[in-house]
């Protein structure tokens, strides 16, 4: 019954001129083509990028995948550093990408952090450029042309 309600949902859609569209393939088809994230945690700022990097690449753990509404009402340091982070309000993050480098790895126990920068200059993009430029992130794949990044975050020193 539901497989051909959502065959019939999907040819009415069809009939509507609606085709579902990938927006991340580029990034996701990236990440598949790194298989040493198999397995590792992944920080995706921007909470939207999760349900096409989870169907690309199924085999990592994400950070986060709720709509910020819902982790906002959370209310705890992790939620408010969340959805800073996607904000790009830092206050709860320390006092330099330093101690965000540190708190990814720490207290979230990433392994990577997913980048993806919407806007047209690309200034989140190239600020997270420069803290692996400042040797605290290992780039892994960067496509400034589609606005995202994946970096390896080192161990601790």
């Amino acid at each position: 019954m539901v497989v051909l309600l959502m065959l019939n949902l999907y040819r009415t859609g069809e009939g509507m001129g609606y085709r579902p569209k990938s927006y991340y393939k580029e990034a996701g088809e990236a990440m598949q083509a790194h298989p040493e994230i198999k397995g590792k945690v992944v920080y995706n700022i921007a909470w939207d990028t999760f349900p096409e990097l989870m169907l690309y690449r199924s085999d990592c753990d994400y950070i986060w995948g709720m709509d910020p509404m819902f982790t906002a009402a959370k209310g705890d340091r992790d939620a408010r550093r969340v959805v800073g982070f996607m904000q790009n309000d830092m206050t709860e993050w320390g006092s330099g990408p330093q101690d965000v480098v540190r708190i990814l790895r720490e207290d979230f126990h990433a392994d990577y952090l997913f980048v993806y920068d919407r806007a047209a200059e690309r200034k989140r993009y190239f600020e997270i450029k420069r803290w692996a430029e400042l040797g605290l992130l290992e780039p892994v794949e960067q496509r400034v042309e589609y606005g995202f990044a994946l970096y390896r975050i080192p161990p601790a020193p």
